[in-house]
């Protein structure tokens, strides 16, 4: 999976919450990727993306989640057979980054 994390709302960007993602996932895989809580209150939402936006494809998966500091949003692009697991992580944002996390070192949050 790969997954680029943005910091604004879902409103933003063209998702349809009926529709299933392309590729092999489960709603737990799509949502801890993306660095939410499976449990949260209320639940991160998942969806697809309905169209081609920032340079994902049509059919990504698109992981939704109020957090303390705003809106965020995680396309998660499930396109490696059987992979169960994160291999490869890369975050940015529209106006600016949120986060970057790589699997072998821990979230390093934006300065202020």
């Amino acid at each position: 999976m790969r997954i680029h994390k943005y910091l604004l709302p879902l409103e933003e960007i063209p998702v349809d919450l009926f529709a299933d993602p392309d590729g092999n996932w489960t709603y737990e895989s799509l949502v801890t990727a993306a660095g939410f809580d499976p449990d949260a209150t209320p639940p991160p939402l998942v969806g697809a993306l309905a169209e081609p936006w920032a340079g994902h494809p049509d059919g990504t998966a698109v992981v939704a989640a109020a957090q303390e500091g705003g809106a965020y949003v995680a396309i998660v692009a499930c396109d490696v057979p059987g992979e169960a697991t994160v291999h490869r992580v890369h975050e940015t944002a529209l106006r600016e980054p949120a986060s970057v996390y790589e699997p072998d070192r821990p979230a390093i949050e934006r300065a202020a």
